[in-house]
């Protein structure tokens, strides 16, 4: 028993930083792409307390490393919506501002999408959440 090692998040957890928790991410996007599912739930063969466990240090990281209306723009994004409607469901009035430290961020970590990418200001743009960012927001929302 002396010799047992101790279960830590570390051990547990595949991440400890957003580089770890975007390349988790990217990886079960790219088991999905690579399997031609368009909708992913996060799972894996982790006990209960390890799901909680990684949804947990994933929000810490979230909220440590990019800010903490993060998750609250992923659950809003059950649909596709328009960036002021996003940024209305988290409060704040649409200004560039807020797209370019909530909005952004989200995008170029793949997290969200625009529908129509090859016009980023299209009147008619609209965002959504991408597969890693399913994974992701099934993860820290305790979705199995």
């Amino acid at each position: 028993m002396a010799n047992e090692e101790k279960t830590t998040v570390k051990n547990v957890v595949p991440f400890t930083n957003l580089n770890e928790l975007s390349h988790f991410l990217k990886t079960l996007n790219d088991q999905a792409k690579a399997n031609n599912i368009k909708h992913l739930y996060f799972y894996n063969q982790w006990s209960d307390q390890a799901n909680d466990q990684a949804g947990d240090q994933a929000t810490q990281i979230i909220k440590r490393e990019i800010n903490d209306k993060t998750i609250v723009v992923l659950e809003g994004l059950n649909e596709p919506k328009k960036r002021k409607d996003i940024l209305d469901y988290i409060g704040l009035k649409n200004h560039s501002d807020n797209r370019v430290k909530y909005l952004d961020p989200l995008v170029n970590l793949g997290w969200i999408e625009m529908t129509i990418p090859e016009k980023p200001t299209h009147q008619d743009q609209k965002y959504r959440r991408s597969i890693q960012g399913e994974i992701l927001y099934n993860l820290v929302s305790g979705i199995k």
